[in-house]
């Protein structure tokens, strides 16, 4: 059937470790971390080459079938279990093993689309559709990207300039340097929103390379603060360098200390040595080595947390179960009393900026022993004086809200029940939601 060289690129999906038995099968010389490493990346996962290919690679008797035969059935096998592929002989799209058909055609009509919008919403679902086909048909994806970049150049949507980059950003690869040019246009040309969104795709294309030009760039003061704190966070990032450490989760408040241009300065005359990374928060023995049966939970909910976790941004950590701080739990006892129940958990799990789902509720806001004293503002207390609210029911604290409906326990039981209230009512009608605090944290997810 092929008498040209064949590649092979699979994208990677729920699935992948079905199709990297099936490519196994077929050449077992490639690793199973390095077909992996291929799909995350794009890259041909393994490939035919009718005119240099003597043997099969896994050493099966190719006087039993021939090798195109071998190469083939293994397509059959990978379109059977469901892979999106790209099969291209030299640039020739074989679309009986693909997916989704990407003809020529049908790329040309989606970009005629585009160009030939008669308003913003036509254009966006046009760069909608130019974006899935790009992520699943690599074939086209550079023509995709070209088109793309030539529409937030030449555009009369002057709201699209900007919001069309983005989508760019998530096709290009990291070290394409091709398109340099683009981006550096964009950060200099553009206004403010076009520059912001064209610092992560320069960063992304150029990695390590993007150094001088992005401190430089810095240096200038002539992008505005939100604009300059991303640059100072992607150099931050790539570098291990943890100049954002410390400065505002938002970047608009960021101040020009924030920038931290000094050692930025000095890191580019050492010759931008990569850095340490992030100090991470202190956590208790437990969450590895639980004993108890109540540090067990605390140790499940962490693990639950650790995905989330690993992919937050490490300037401002999120997810974590951390030691509270001794004054903070001082505060606490003097203040609110808690249960005991409570009061170990706080010590010793605390939550450090943790959103997770709560079974029948949706996503809540765990309150940590940093904030706990603070988050009854607006509940036991008046938000305008902080005076202690008349309606509010006597020992109830506030350790988690939905929406900003609080969940509370009462500090003048034993092992408390948690409640539930809907805020905004003429008065506080709390309901048992959970029977102890135990349960309410064995249904978070």
């Amino acid at each position: 059937m092929f008498t040209n060289k064949v590649t092979v690129k699979i994208r990677k999906d729920k699935k992948y470790l079905q199709y990297i038995q099936i490519v196994r099968r077929y050449d077992n010389s490639l690793t199973m971390a390095q077909i992996k490493d291929a799909m995350e990346k794009g890259e041909v996962v393994f490939c035919f080459d009718p005119n240099n290919n003597p043997i099969i690679n896994n050493g099966a008797d190719n006087s039993i079938l021939s090798l195109s035969d071998y190469f083939l059935n293994t397509l059959r096998l990978l379109k059977k279990a469901g892979a999106d592929m790209t099969v291209l002989e030299r640039n020739r799209e074989c679309v009986e093993f693909s997916k989704v058909s990407s003809s020529k055609e049908n790329i040309e009509r989606l970009i005629a689309e585009l160009f030939e919008a008669k308003d913003g919403t036509e254009a966006f679902n046009a760069i909608d559709k130019l974006k899935k086909t790009a992520k699943k048909r690599e074939s086209v994806r550079a023509e995709i990207t070209d088109a793309l970049m030539k529409f937030s150049k030449e555009t009369q949507f002057s709201h699209l300039k900007s919001l069309v980059i983005p989508t760019i950003n998530d096709i290009v690869y990291e070290g394409e340097r091709k398109y340099e040019e683009f981006y550096k246009t964009k950060i200099e040309q553009g206004d403010y929103s076009e520059a912001y969104y064209a610092i992560e795709g320069y960063t992304k294309v150029m990695q390590k390379a993007s150094y001088d030009y992005l401190v430089d760039v810095l240096l200038s003061r002539k992008l505005n603060m939100e604009c300059e704190a991303l640059i100072v966070c992607e150099l931050s990032h790539l570098s291990n360098q943890p100049f954002d450490s410390g400065s505002p989760y938002d970047k608009p408040e960021w101040s020009e200390s924030d920038l931290k241009l000094p050692e930025i300065v000095k890191w580019k005359n050492d010759g931008y040595p990569d850095g340490i990374g992030y100090v991470e928060p202190s956590v208790h023995r437990c969450l590895k080595k639980p004993i108890t049966p109540s540090e067990k939970v605390y140790a499940a909910l962490n693990e639950r947390l650790k995905k989330r976790r690993e992919e937050s941004d490490k300037a401002h950590p999120t997810f974590w179960l951390i030691n509270a701080d001794e004054s903070d739990i001082a505060l606490i006892k003097k203040q609110l009393n808690p249960p005991l129940d409570y009061l170990d958990f706080l010590t010793k799990a605390s939550p450090l900026n943790v959103e997770i789902n709560l079974k029948d509720y949706g996503m809540i806001h765990l309150l940590g022993a940093q904030e706990l004293i603070e988050g009854q503002v607006g509940y036991s207390h008046i938000l305008e004086d902080n005076r202690k609210d008349e309606e509010w029911p006597e020992n109830y604290i506030v350790i988690a809200t939905c929406n900003a409906d609080p969940f509370c326990i009462d500090a003048s039981q034993v092992n408390s029940p948690v409640y539930y209230a809907v805020h905004g009512m003429d008065e506080w009608d709390f309901e048992e939601a959970f029977p102890s605090f135990m349960h309410f944290l064995k249904a978070l997810k």
